[in-house]
């Protein structure tokens, strides 16, 4: 009966200690648990301030671009359909201007005068020259003969040397005027050519950045013919550039050309031969625009390459 007891309290203990162990084993796999759970959510915090941080500055570029556009859309009704009228007028009454300045000056008549003033500078640099050397000739005689020579020569000297001053003064006067048309002539000349070379630099590129890219550059000679295309800070000769690309060019060069005259028709012969479609689409838009206020007249083999609405077509 003793015994019974006894064995009854070592199985308590046992299951005791067993108790004791698994409770030990949780509490230790709890505390890993929760310390994996502290560093997730520090983790989880600091992601939940880089959000509201992100989400902030968001709101306040699409405030920014909202009060842009705002400003934007009050500067463009400030603008006004009529002050874009105005400004359209002005611009063609001094393009108009311009061109009637240009036309009274005559340029082959300034530029046959400027030929003509050149060839005559050496020769009266040498006129001038001879009557410098003269001069000191004069001037060393009176001075070896002065004291002695009779006064009738002295006069005689005096008399040579006023008249070559007088001559070399003449001299003088038509080179400083010669100088001065030359100076004017070319001045004219300059200025004659920027007032073309740039507007016409500009419809090119205007014209080119919709058919290239929005990018693209083009440098016009003094003789209005394009030397090169620059795209992306590339700079590209033109004589290098694809056939096709030349021959887009120049078709642009040509509708710039018509922009500026105005009054005269554009006469295109069977164009862009090495263009592709996309090209010739692009071409078609630019050429369907100039339309409005310049006479086209083009010639072509195959009328379908050129999609232009409200074309008038004449079979031959």
């Amino acid at each position: 009966a003793d015994s019974e007891p006894t064995a009854d309290v070592t199985a308590a203990l046992t299951r005791a200690l067993a108790a004791d162990q698994s409770a030990r084993a949780a509490l230790e796999v709890a505390e890993d648990r929760l310390l994996a759970a502290d560093k997730d959510a520090g983790r989880l915090a600091t992601r939940v301030s880089t959000l509201r941080a992100s989400l902030s500055a968001a709101a306040r570029a699409v405030q920014d671009a909202s009060d842009e556009l705002e400003l934007a859309r009050k500067r463009l009704s400030d603008l006004g359909t009529p002050l874009l009228a105005s400004e359209l007028d002005r611009a063609r009454a001094e393009r108009d201007a311009a061109a009637e300045r240009v036309a009274r000056l005559d340029p082959q008549h300034l530029t046959a005068q400027l030929n003509n003033q050149r060839r005559l500078l050496p020769d009266l640099e040498r006129a001038q020259n001879d009557r410098r050397t003269n001069l000191e000739v004069l001037a060393d005689r009176l001075t070896r003969h002065g004291r002695s020579a009779p006064e009738e020569q002295v006069a005689l000297a005096e008399t040579e040397q006023k008249r070559a001053q007088r001559a070399y003064d003449a001299l003088e006067r038509r080179a400083q005027a010669a100088k001065l048309l030359f100076e004017t002539l070319t001045a004219h000349r300059d200025a004659a050519r920027d007032r073309h070379t740039t507007p016409f630099r500009q419809r090119v590129e205007r014209y080119a950045q919709r058919l290239f890219s929005p990018g693209v550059h083009v440098e016009i000679g003094p003789d209005l013919t394009i030397l090169s295309k620059t795209v992306a800070g590339v700079t590209v000769p033109f004589d290098s550039l694809s056939a096709g690309a030349r021959e887009q060019l120049s078709l642009l060069a040509r509708i710039a050309c018509a922009d500026l005259v105005g009054s005269v028709p554009l006469i295109l012969d069977d164009v862009l031969g090495h263009s592709d479609r996309d090209r010739l689409g692009d071409i078609a838009v630019i050429l369907g625009q100039v339309a409005d206020r310049t006479q086209i007249i083009l010639l072509s083999h195959e009328p379908s390459r050129f999609p232009i609405a409200g074309l008038h077509r004449v079979e031959l």
